[in-house]
């Protein structure tokens, strides 16, 4: 054991090296499951443990304080299990190695599980401390979160009954979180009415890179341009200018929460109409470039001759598909009324692939659950409009700005007088 004599929190520490020593990567939280519920029956504290590992533990209020609001606090037991490159090691089976340096504690070699061991050890101090004076309190220990909520997406909350809630799940001192988007995946599909490309065609490939890209949960607000709705503006204007051209291919984003920093298209072109179509691309490209140039200075669009595909769409059926791409809602919808700033609804066409059947891939988000579910129902019903299906996926539900919350004034002021500067409030 490391000596924590002396150190702030050092309970808290004590039971954080406790769990250090109990492996719980994601899908391996039985042991430090059973452990929380040894843990409250060795102090006579009512508890509860479900099929899913998730431990709830109740402590009762100090005398006198029998009528205070309830308090409920809560992290998750696992963590995410990674190791330094050439490191082996076992997260199922192995304890964490702890050091200390100056004022910083390390696992050697692998991910220490602050996130969230600290908030389970900071719940454990607090119900074993019986010279806190307290309201009564509810412990809530969920599993698997780093893989999906997976835990509290079946936690059955019938008996949970607070006024307050401490999620203690967040990396920032000195900052508190006061609302977060929920949000879902919607996956698009598309049949699609492949041709043989004719003889006489010569095939193009258009490249359009360098945009900054970046999350489109955090930056979703900075007006970033999505490489794969600009590369459909473009094809767009240049089928409707050229109808006897076809779509080969269209390609671009990693991922639905990804504001895609890149993407490409294939197109064929009859021999005869190939320089005109490639004046009118490069025309088109230069000065979309020159639009966005002051937020993408490193953007680049390239045109060059590729090899012919097989198969193609004709102009009809690519502009029946880039209209339906187009419609989709993108980019910050609505900023919240109550933080400068916040993005209250936003959506993100992350990726898109034609294949056998075009897939088109969207991150929906929102604070406000009728905002996303409002906007899940548009895309499901421009989708179906266009001929396509749509598949719902990773839905989880998020919470609005509360403004003037008792809460959060409460923590600010604390905080203030405990650390001589102001907390931080976000979302």
């Amino acid at each position: 054991m490391l000596d924590w004599s002396g150190m702030p929190a050092a309970k808290a520490l004590e039971y954080f090296e406790t769990i250090c020593g109990i492996p719980h990567p994601s899908g391996h939280v039985q042991e430090i499951s059973d452990f929380c519920v040894a843990f409250a029956k060795e102090r006579g504290l009512k508890v509860r443990q479900d099929e899913a590992g998730n431990v709830i533990i109740w402590k009762a209020a100090s005398p006198g304080r029998e009528n205070d609001r309830t308090v409920m606090i809560q992290g998750h037991l696992d963590m995410v299990p990674a190791a330094a490159e050439g490191k082996s090691f076992d997260f199922a089976r192995e304890p964490l190695s702890l050091s200390v340096d100056g004022d910083f504690l390390h696992a050697d070699g692998t991910t220490l599980g602050a996130d969230d061991g600290i908030a389970v050890a900071a719940c454990l101090a607090i119900l074993a401390d019986d010279t806190l004076s307290h309201p009564p309190l509810i412990g809530v220990f969920t599993t698997d979160e780093e893989v999906g909520m997976l835990g509290a997406m079946v936690l059955d909350m019938s008996d949970l009954q607070a006024s307050f809630l401490l999620n203690l799940d967040h990396e920032v001192e000195g900052s508190a979180i006061v609302s977060c988007a929920g949000g879902g995946r919607a996956a698009l599909t598309f049949p699609l009415a492949w041709e043989k490309v004719p003889a006489g065609y010569e095939a193009l490939r258009m490249d359009l890179s360098g945009l900054k890209g970046g999350h489109s949960g955090v930056l979703i607000h900075l007006g970033r341009t999505n490489g794969i709705r600009k590369t459909g503006e473009c094809l767009k204007n240049l089928f409707a200018a050229f109808p006897d051209a076809i779509l080969s291919d269209l390609s671009g984003g990693s991922a639905d929460n990804a504001i895609p920093s890149s993407a490409a298209a294939v197109v064929a072109v009859p021999a005869e109409q190939k320089e005109a179509f490639c004046r009118a691309a490069e025309e088109w490209t230069r000065n979309a470039l020159e639009a966005i140039r002051e937020k993408e200075p490193e953007a680049v669009w390239t045109l060059r001759e590729a090899e012919k595909m097989q198969n193609g769409l004709p102009a009809r059926a690519a502009l029946d598909l880039l209209e339906v791409l187009l419609s989709l809602p993108d980019g910050a919808l609505v900023m919240s009324p109550d933080l400068p700033g916040l993005t209250q609804t936003s959506c993100n066409t992350g990726v898109v692939q034609l294949g056998e059947k075009a897939r088109i891939t969207v991150s929906v988000r929102s604070s406000v659950e009728e905002e996303k579910q409002a906007l899940l129902a548009e895309i499901q019903e421009k989708t179906e409009k266009g001929g396509g299906t749509v598949t719902l996926s990773g839905v989880y539900p998020g919470w609005p700005v509360n403004p003037g919350s008792p809460l959060v004034e409460l923590a600010a002021a604390i905080w203030e007088e405990m650390y001589q500067k102001p907390m931080k409030v976000e979302a």
